[in-house]
């Protein structure tokens, strides 16, 4: 019984592991694509995109989210769509996609402690150190990077506090419908994208390979990655899922690196270690409060 509950617990671990592949390989295509049209026309298409292809869900029948259930599909929308994928943008267009992905992904203190303050998660030790090794590490991985901008950097360090809300918002969710939740996110959090995108100027002219790379940020990275997200959500700690998504920086250096963007020292290869041991660190902690509740 034990052994079954365990196999079943890591169903989701498995698939936040998939979503740090996914988040990963957004950061190094997100910023090709910048070379063909503005960060705000970006991040409005990539959430144009996935509220397209989650429309059929939000319309389906089935169970309803209810007044709480768009409240916080909203507000996560807000965070976790209007405002991370805005700054997110912004702040990738003045810095290299490693250095960027370390400064996105000091979440994880952000979410320890918004976690505790908002949703009365514990800070144990565990906790504290996994999350420490975690941004410790995106932030070596990151040191062979190119120079980096003050302006780039507090953008994204604003758009990891607005994923850190929407993070907390998505696990106060953990009862509602996932697709339909993420639908709603989605759909709430692309229009203020859309005004903003009109207000800079015209709708960009992208090439074949634009449109893929927009096609892969809306489905795979936002769509099934907002999806993937909340499924860990439901049974996990908002800190525990954080600090297990450590891992997408160190995806997107490696790839930055392959690609010729990004460089990777010594350094920065301690730093991808310390990533790996504290998200492992995470996920045995998950695997053990499991099998600890199903004892008891």
């Amino acid at each position: 019984m034990i052994r079954g509950h365990g196999r079943a617990s890591a169903g989701p671990v498995a698939g936040l592991f998939v979503l740090s592949l996914l988040w990963g390989a957004a950061f190094p295509i997100q910023k090709v694509l910048l070379d063909q049209s503005g960060p705000a026309w970006i991040a409005a298409m990539r959430a144009l995109v996935a509220a397209a292809v989650l429309a059929p869900v939000w319309f389906s029948a089935g169970a309803r989210l209810g007044v709480r259930g768009h409240l916080i599909a909203a507000l996560s929308g807000s965070c976790n769509v209007g405002l991370f994928f805005g700054l997110q943008a912004a702040g990738i267009d003045h810095l290299a996609p490693g250095v960027a992905a370390a400064c996105v992904f000091t979440q994880p203190v952000f979410v320890l402690v918004l976690g505790h303050c908002v949703l009365g998660e514990r800070i144990g030790v565990v906790a504290a150190v996994a999350a420490t090794m975690v941004v410790l590490g995106v932030w070596l991985a990151s040191a062979g990077g190119r120079t980096a901008s003050g302006s780039g950097v507090l953008l994204l360090l604003l758009a990891a506090f607005g994923w850190a809300w929407g993070t907390v918002l998505l696990r106060m969710g953990r009862g509602l419908p996932a697709w339909r939740l993420v639908a709603g996110q989605c759909g709430y959090g692309c229009a203020p994208l859309l005004v903003l995108a009109l207000a800079t100027g015209r709708p960009p002219s992208l090439s074949a390979t634009g449109w893929l790379a927009v096609a892969y940020l809306g489905v795979c990275a936002t769509a099934l990655g907002w999806w993937l997200l909340a499924v860990g959500l439901r049974s996990r700690p908002a800190w525990q899922v954080s600090a297990v998504l450590g891992w997408t920086p160190a995806v997107a250096v490696v790839i930055s690196v392959l690609l010729g963007r990004d460089e990777l020292t010594w350094v920065g290869l301690l730093g991808l270690v310390m990533i790996a041991a504290g998200t492992v660190t995470a996920a045995l902690r998950t695997t053990s409060l499991s099998v600890r509740a199903d004892r008891a």
